[in-house]
């Protein structure tokens, strides 16, 4: 087992990552394949969406449905339809989809509002704080709590962010409600 440790203590990629620097040529490298990759598949969805109604929106014409049992019609524009799948209430989804259905979308909308909340709320404060916190960082490890050294009291900030997010979304003040 010690020996096991002496050749562990020997290595030199153990911790490696620790020193290193989050460049914007790292991140730019990773996301720029993965935003190809994401508007190719858009491009894709919004020509078949159009071209196949059959498979993307059934519910809105077949004929073996009743008018009253039909998903409302979506726009025809390119993007039109994003804003109304989000006007749709949350009743009419529970009311003539499945539940299944109803608590993917809820989980979405519910997702989307926690996210902005939280990035609301931590942007504006901690970004000031980490990048003055006088650790030496940087490019993208400068607004991360790494950069924070020998302040006791900036690392308040992380805590106080942590304590109005996690909390507001514990007591249910971010319900969103679209009924």
């Amino acid at each position: 087992m010690s020996s096991l440790l002496q050749n562990q203590s020997a290595d030199a990629n153990i911790g490696s990552a620790q020193t290193s620097d989050n460049s914007a040529s790292s991140i730019l490298s990773t996301l720029i394949p993965v935003a190809i990759v994401a508007l190719v598949w858009l491009t894709l969805f919004l020509i078949f969406r159009k071209r196949f109604p059959r498979y993307y929106r059934p519910r809105t014409f077949l004929g073996s449905l009743r008018q009253h049992n039909r998903s409302p019609a979506v726009s025809e524009s390119l993007f039109g339809w994003i804003g109304d799948f989000y006007n749709i209430p949350d009743t009419y989804i529970l009311n003539h989809h499945t539940l299944d259905g109803y608590l993917f979308l809820r989980l979405l909308k519910i997702a989307v509002v926690c996210c902005l909340f939280g990035c609301l709320v931590t942007w504006p404060v901690l970004f000031p704080v980490n990048i003055t916190g006088g650790g030496g960082q940087s490019q993208f490890s400068l607004l991360t709590i790494a950069n924070v050294k020998n302040n006791y009291y900036k690392l308040f900030a992380h805590a106080g962010c942590a304590y109005i997010v996690f909390g507001m979304q514990k007591s249910g003040s971010l319900r969103h409600t679209t009924d």
